[in-house]
């Protein structure tokens, strides 16, 4: 066999085996309890783990989350501003408090102080939350989602 034939057999190889990966992971049986199993972050539903799923949407993970959050701040003590301030400790203070960022003129009169309850609605749409902000970023639909990162921003102070 010559060099030739065999890349030919080599490259029909990957497709067949790419192709019938991607079958199988769009033809699923989604009530396969084994992949069930694999799919879901079965921590996030031990709580519920006697109660029937009717449907279950596997959420972002802290870091991937972070990532997009970091995009734009970032989360050390003393850390620099980015697009965004540095968000090291902001749970229980007034917004827009550091004082080496230039806040939009909203968000410099708004009289909020971060809580879960504050934050979590930022986080859904900040738009709404904080009229006129200058934060590009469209918010987290997810309330779990919402709900970790507010966890995390806690945990900072």
């Amino acid at each position: 066999m010559n060099k030739n034939t065999a890349y030919s057999f080599l490259i029909a190889a990957v497709f067949v085996v790419s192709s019938m990966t991607a079958y199988n992971i769009n033809h699923v049986d989604k009530n396969d309890p084994q992949l069930l199993n694999e799919l879901i972050d079965l921590e996030e539903v031990s709580a519920a783990k006697d109660a029937p799923v009717v449907a279950v949407k596997k959420t972002k993970s802290i870091d991937k989350l972070l990532r997009q959050c970091a995009t734009c701040h970032t989360f050390t003590q003393n850390g620099k501003n980015k697009t965004g301030p540095n968000l090291f400790a902001i749970y229980q203070k007034k917004i827009a408090q550091n004082d080496s960022f230039k806040y939009s003129n909203s968000f410099k009169s708004a009289n909020i102080v971060w809580d879960e309850a504050s934050l979590d609605a930022f986080l859904t749409k900040p738009k709404d939350f904080v009229p006129k902000t200058k934060m590009a970023f469209n918010g987290l639909k997810n309330a779990e989602e919402r709900a970790k990162v507010v966890s995390y921003l806690k945990e900072l102070n």
